[in-house]
C-alpha cells in the first residue's frame, strides 16, 4: 500500500484528489486535531521519501498535503507570467500579490526577490498574506473582507488617477484616505520582528 492511501485509510473524513501535475490529500472534513496531526506525518514521510527527486514536493496548506512538480508551484507560475508581461507588454508599473495559504509563500518570495532586481526594477510591488500568520508577504490584511475592500479602494484610485480627479502626487482624497487607513499590517507590526 502506498504512503497516501495508509493516510487515507486511517483517517476518516479525508479523500485523494488527482490533478495534472499533482496529487492532493484533503483532510479538511476529518477530525481536526487528527487530521492536521496525520498531515503533518504525511509531510514528513512524504519529504522523505521524495528527498532523492528534487523536482516533485510535498507542501502542507490549510485542509491538505499536496505533492507535486516544483516547476508548478505558483512562484514559478508568477516568475513566467512576469517575464511574459515584461517581454510582450513592456515594463511593469504595479503588481499586487495576495494569498491565505501557505502554497500562496514561494509567489511571495519570488515576488519580493523580484521586487529589488531587474525584473521589477520600476514596479511598484506589494505582497499582502490574507490573516495575521509566519509569511515572506511584506503586508497583511485582517481577512477576505479587508482584502475586498483595499482591492475597491485600488480600482476607485486609478480610476479617479486616469480621469485626473486625483493626482497620484498628491495623495489628497477621499479614497487615498481611506485607502490609508485600510489596515494593511507589516510582519514588525503584528508579531514585534520581521519572520524573513
Amino acid at each position: 500500500m502506498c504512503i497516501r492511501d495508509r493516510y487515507k485509510e486511517r483517517t476518516d473524513g479525508t479523500e485523494i484528489e488527482v490533478k495534472d501535475g499533482s496529487m492532493v490529500w484533503l483532510y479538511k472534513d476529518a477530525d481536526p486535531e487528527l487530521g492536521n496531526w496525520q498531515a503533518k506525518e504525511l509531510e514528513k514521510a512524504l519529504k522523505n521519501a521524495l528527498a532523492e527527486h528534487p523536482a516533485v514536493t510535498a507542501i502542507h496548506g490549510r485542509g491538505f498535503v499536496e505533492v507535486k512538480l516544483k516547476k508548478l508551484e505558483k512562484g514559478e507560475f508568477a516568475r513566467k507570467v512576469l517575464r511574459k508581461v515584461k517581454k510582450h507588454k513592456g515594463d511593469i508599473d504595479f503588481v499586487l500579490c495576495m494569498g491565505d495559504d501557505i502554497s500562496d509563500e514561494p509567489m511571495f518570495q519570488l515576488i519580493n526577490s523580484f521586487y529589488s532586481g531587474a525584473l521589477l526594477d520600476k514596479c511598484s510591488a506589494f505582497t499582502c498574506t490574507v490573516g495575521r500568520k509566519p509569511t515572506h508577504a511584506r503586508y497583511y490584511v485582517n481577512d477576505y473582507k479587508d482584502s475586498l475592500t483595499l482591492l475597491d479602494l485600488l480600482v476607485s484610485c486609478m480610476s479617479k488617477m486616469e480621469t485626473g480627479e486625483l493626482s497620484d502626487q498628491s495623495g489628497t482624497g477621499e479614497e487615498m484616505q481611506t485607502l490609508n487607513s485600510t489596515p494593511l499590517i507589516t510582519p514588525e507590526t503584528a508579531f514585534g520582528h520581521s519572520l524573513q
